[in-house]
């Protein structure tokens, strides 16, 4: 049995980021070696779909690694370069007329990629006999009627001014789409690493318990007093510093696949911040009010349940707005390290002027 947790594979990677790059249907396509990784029948499937696209009217240019006949006869056009020159480009139907033409003819019942790529190729070992043949490939291509017809395609094409298309969406799905599939993402990445939760849920028994027996039913005196705005600040720094360095990291790690995501118009960087704050919301109220609720009444701040609803729901506001600096924090860092060194000069002054040890003269 493979391993669960381990993610994608590299062919899994492959087709995901094919998908989401033509989910938006773009009219302009470019896939470096989009065949990579895959097997034949993948490789094929792949392929098939981007010949379909190509039928609708989108322009797709890709480099391709040793493809099969099947998968080169699904190709229009045909680029061939040897040692950077161009060597052949117009029509895939036209290369075996081209290379008949100069003595390189393809072999019947034989792969013509296969026979292009043996040609063109520069073996270290014959470099000076396959450069004088290559070379001679590109001169005679440069005479060819062929490249004189693409100099004038491109010449025409270049003086006539460029169509802009107008009107075009920004995103093609709506922002309710766009909220409801991140969210279902987002939730998926949660299921699939549920040790984080289980050990911020824990963290928050073990501190407060540790809490309540530092500060176990404390006297209604003046030391008492004092003793429980030491709990309440330990508490209020608790729900500031554990809650923010929990998402101080979500950024940065998510930097490259938001940016590119988003360049691509698959959603909008708003709807992304609104899934992260809302999605981990219930897991971070939890925490906070399993550490409110044990640490509260172990302390014995207050006996009146009225008074510790609001201490609780107060501790959870504080935990969100904790929350929400370090999100801040996290979108302004250009990485975890970073991040994590900006948390203590944002959160200090904040615990300095909280006026707990600071008595009016």
């Amino acid at each position: 049995m493979g391993d669960t947790m381990k993610g994608l594979s590299g062919g899994e990677k492959r087709r995901l980021s094919y998908a989401s790059e033509v989910v938006n249907l773009p009219p302009l396509l470019f896939c470096d070696e989009p065949t990579s990784g895959l097997d034949s029948s993948m490789a094929q499937s792949l392929i098939e779909s981007m010949r379909k696209l190509a039928d609708n009217g989108k322009t797709i240019i890709c480099t391709i690694h040793q493809p099969s006949s099947q998968i080169f006869k699904l190709f229009d056009s045909l680029i061939l370069l040897t040692e950077g020159r161009l060597a052949y480009i117009g029509p895939r139907y036209h290369a075996p007329n081209f290379f008949a033409s100069i003595g390189y003819r393809v072999p019947n019942f034989f792969n013509p990629a296969d026979h292009y790529i043996q040609t063109l190729a520069v073996s270290p070992k014959n470099k000076q006999i396959d450069s004088m043949r290559t070379e001679y490939i590109v001169d005679r291509f440069g005479k060819s009627e062929n490249y004189a017809r693409i100099l004038y395609d491109i010449y025409w094409t270049e003086s006539r001014p460029a169509f802009v298309e107008q009107d075009i969406p920004k995103y093609s799905a709506s922002y309710l789409s766009q909220f409801g599939w991140l969210f279902w993402r987002q939730l998926k990445l949660d299921l699939k690493n549920p040790i984080a939760t289980t050990v911020t849920i824990f963290q928050a028994i073990i501190v407060s318990i540790f809490l309540g027996l530092i500060f176990f039913r404390l006297d209604e005196n003046e030391k008492g007093v004092q003793n429980r705005a030491g709990a309440l600040f330990v508490i209020i720094m608790q729900s500031s510093f554990g809650f923010l360095f929990a998402v101080v990291n979500t950024f940065p790690s998510d930097l490259t696949l938001v940016y590119r995501e988003s360049k691509n118009r698959l959603y909008s960087i708003t709807i992304y911040y609104l899934v992260k704050q809302i999605a981990e919301m219930p897991k971070f109220v939890i925490t906070a009010a399993i550490f409110v609720t044990i640490s509260y009444w172990m302390i014995g701040l207050n006996d009146n349940f009225g008074v510790f609803v609001q201490v609780l729901l107060t501790i959870i506001l504080c935990s969100q707005v904790a929350i929400s600096c370090g999100l801040l924090l996290s979108a302004a860092s250009p990485n975890i390290e970073v991040a994590i060194a900006l948390v203590a000069p944002a959160v200090m002054p904040l615990l300095i002027f909280s006026g707990f040890f600071l008595n009016d003269m």
